[in-house]
């Protein structure tokens, strides 16, 4: 029996250093990296690839429970953030060194909190999440906090009244400000706030029943745009400009714009919209004329859409092969590659790039 347990702990600590090798041999110092949730060893486990010379290694985090959502990369491309969640709903912050393959709980276990939707700072240094923590029992409300990457304590950012949640906190591209959404005037509507506290600001001010949600900072810091349906049809993109609170409307498709995302060099919006035949199809948006184009003309769910650092591309999941795979388009040619094509669902893609 000895013989057996010893031989075992020989073998789990042989995996481990070549899951560590492998992070290492396949993530060099520079290029382009893509982390993704699949389930193709029949729970959610977390993968690398390393985009410049198609290697994949994984699953990172073995350990993990099977829920994993939200993969967020540190700037420096050595980290993952991500959220767990437990069958108890439950939701903890950890962060995945993908260097040693170690993941460590940084919100809990706090379960009841629900310690969710992990955004970092432009620095890498800090981590805004929402949460219920420290409420009174059956107090649905939710703050926006910040904590050290690092770990350790957290601090309340924005403390919201009795059942009025704050949600969805994004960072300004200099660090210095949060958007989030809120319903603490009885209305969803996006707010921001200084990192370092006071009193938020209410940057849309609609009324009730309408619904603002989803901020995206444009790269300068000047604008957010989020989606709404205030003028009663489709979810819609809005623009409101910080400096003096205007608003104006930049989609016009009949159809809904859902999860709109700024590209990197300001000039589009990204998103995504479910479509009359139960299809979800992916578009761009040029910000300067209106025109609304679509990537991806699929019959089928094309959804999740994220911008390459560069804004040459985009990376997607799909169902357009025989099982839900992540696919790269290329913006100027519209050209298509499975990038993970094996069997299994894969979601939740996660670009980073050191060039």
């Amino acid at each position: 029996m000895f013989i057996r347990l010893t031989l075992l702990a020989v073998i789990l600590v042989i995996v481990q250093v070549a899951a560590v090798v492998a992070a290492q041999q396949v993530m060099p110092p520079g290029g382009e990296r893509l982390a993704f949730i699949s389930t193709q060893r029949g729970r959610q486990q977390i993968y690398l690839m390393d985009l410049m010379r198609g290697v994949t290694i994984g699953p990172m985090a073995t350990s993990m429970p099977t829920v994993l959502t939200r993969l967020v990369w540190t700037p420096d491309g050595r980290r993952l953030i991500f959220e767990v969640g437990g069958q108890d709903w439950s939701r903890d912050l950890h962060r995945l060194d993908l260097f040693t393959n170690r993941a460590v709980n940084l919100t809990g276990p706090h379960g009841e909190f629900q310690d969710e939707r992990p955004a970092l700072s432009p620095d890498g240094a800090w981590i805004a999440f929402e949460s219920g923590r420290f409420r009174a029992d059956r107090d649905p409300s939710r703050d926006i906090w910040v904590m050290p990457v690092t770990g350790g304590a957290a601090r309340n950012l924005t403390r919201t009244e009795v059942f009025s949640r704050d949600q969805y906190p994004v960072w300004s591209p200099d660090g210095s400000q949060i958007a989030f959404v809120s319903d603490r005037d009885g209305n969803n509507d996006i707010w921001v706030v200084s990192i370092n506290g006071g009193t938020p600001r209410n940057l849309t001010q609609t009324s009730s029943p309408t619904s603002n949600t989803n901020p995206s900072w444009s790269p300068d810091g000047s604008q957010l745009i989020f989606m709404t349906d205030r003028d009663g049809g489709p979810w819609q993109i809005y623009a409101t400009t910080l400096a003096d609170g205007s608003q104006r409307r930049l989609s016009t498709a009949d159809h809904n714009h859902n999860n709109p995302a700024w590209s990197p060099d300001g000039a589009y919006i990204l998103y995504e919209s479910d479509e009359p035949n139960n299809s979800y199809e992916i578009y761009l948006l040029d910000v300067a004329t209106g025109v609304e184009r679509n990537l991806t003309n699929y019959a089928g769910l094309d959804h999740s859409p994220v911008w390459s650092p560069d804004g040459s591309a985009i990376a997607f999941v799909s169902d357009r092969g025989f099982d839900t795979d992540i696919w790269r388009l290329d913006i100027a040619t519209g050209a298509l590659r499975n990038l993970t094509d094996r069997p299994g669902g894969d979601f939740r893609p996660a670009w980073w790039s050191g060039r």
